[in-house]
């Protein structure tokens, strides 16, 4: 039962610091989402050949934003059976 319970504080306290270091991976994504924005804007706007660096950071966030749903999920799951 004390291997139980070490195993889930070690997956609690992995995901929690998952969960922190997504969250500012996410915050690096939108500020250079948005600096990709003024650039663009600056350019004279999108078009084909600068739409595609509008496209990667949108999946990239999604990507990003779906990790730290499921981390954060399960890091409370795991806070329950602590």
């Amino acid at each position: 039962m004390e291997l139980i319970m070490n195993t889930n504080k070690f997956l609690f306290y992995t995901m929690a610091s998952l969960s922190f270091c997504l969250f500012f991976f996410i915050t690096f994504v939108v500020f250079s989402f948005f600096t990709t924005i003024i650039d663009i804007y600056n350019d004279g706007g999108l078009s084909p050949f600068n739409y595609s660096y509008v496209v990667g950071h949108l999946l990239i966030l999604m990507f990003g934003l779906g990790c730290f749903y499921f981390s954060i999920k399960t890091t409370f799951k795991l806070k329950d059976k602590i």
